[in-house]
């Protein structure tokens, strides 16, 4: 079933179900997940305790030979079992709308979440607009993976593998994990695509109507989406077989301001300039805290323009 999802990836899973034929044969899978984030939750559940009562739908795949609208079926069945069993109150979806296309090839045609549609959830408009780094079969390398190898964090050694199998060439012994990413992902053609945003959708749990009626949905609700998106423009080219652009990441590192665009030795310091522009008016970041990557830089300036 992993290999039949787009992501061809298995995530953080706090609840599993199984969907399966008269003779015990795996017809599909439902997963409620762990965010990779908290806020994917508290910012749609408030009042819900984040992965207890409030959980993300984080995979549901289906073979092809299962008949139409089982989907809707199946996870009518998931969700009341995660509400009787666990207390589960809340459920938050995803759907990616837009089509990936690779060397003429539709990879992924993206999907505006016919079966969230189907079970009534509530829409409630995109998620963050991002950059996304896609592969040269379709899938997308988080940032977080990422993040892994340029600072050789625990899992490193599976994502560095993931890019050898597309065709990158194995990290040296003493090869920094930022050198090899860039030159890796230049040799896998990996691509940067804009993205408007996954839909997100909002499902109410429990074991009666009251109860569900009793869950509050902390963001406005809007009407459902009619299509997936268009092709995006730096894929158009693709479509009569001409590879875009390999990923090109930025030469130097840039001052971590909004706005400035000094160099600095490396993604998330500040140029001497701000420094003293800005005084005690800076702090530094707390040891446990992530160093924020070239993309994080990139994907919080969007936010910030987009507010």
């Amino acid at each position: 079933m992993q290999s039949r999802h787009y992501s061809g990836t298995w995530p953080a899973a706090a609840r599993r179900y199984g969907l399966f034929d008269l003779a015990g044969g795996l017809l599909g899978v439902c997963v409620l997940g762990i965010p990779m984030s908290a806020a994917v939750l508290t910012n749609v559940f408030s009042d819900l305790e984040p992965m207890v009562e409030a959980l993300e739908l984080s995979r549901l795949v289906l073979a092809d030979e299962v008949p139409g609208n089982a989907e809707t079926w199946f996870i009518a069945r998931v969700f009341a079992d995660a509400a009787a069993a666990a207390g589960v109150r809340g459920v938050v979806a995803f759907a990616d709308p837009v089509p990936r296309v690779i060397d003429g090839r539709l990879v992924f045609p993206g999907h505006r979440g016919a079966v969230y549609i189907a079970k009534g959830g509530a829409y409630l408009r995109r998620a963050t607009p991002r950059t996304l780094t896609v592969l040269g079969d379709g899938r997308v390398l988080s940032d977080r993976s990422a993040q892994k190898v340029r600072q050789d964090e625990r899992g490193h050694e599976h994502v560095e593998r993931q890019l050898v199998r597309l065709g990158a060439d194995p990290r040296r012994a003493t090869q920094p994990g930022a050198q090899w990413l860039a030159e890796a992902l230049g040799q896998v053609r990996a691509t940067r695509l804009r993205h408007r945003g996954n839909h997100r959708y909002a499902f109410r749990l429990g074991r009666t109507a009251r109860e569900r009626a009793r869950v509050r949905i902390a963001r406005p609700s809007g009407p459902y989406p009619a299509a997936v998106d268009a092709v995006p423009p730096a894929q158009l080219g693709l479509l009569g077989g001409t590879v875009v652009t390999a990923f090109q990441p930025s030469l130097f590192a840039t001052c971590a301001l909004p706005g400035c665009t000094s160099p600095v030795v490396t993604w998330g310091d500040v140029c001497s300039g701000c420094q003293v522009a800005f005084n005690d008016y800076l702090r530094p970041g707390r040891p446990d805290q992530l160093v924020p990557t070239e993309h994080d830089i990139e994907q919080r300036d969007l936010d910030v323009a987009a507010g």
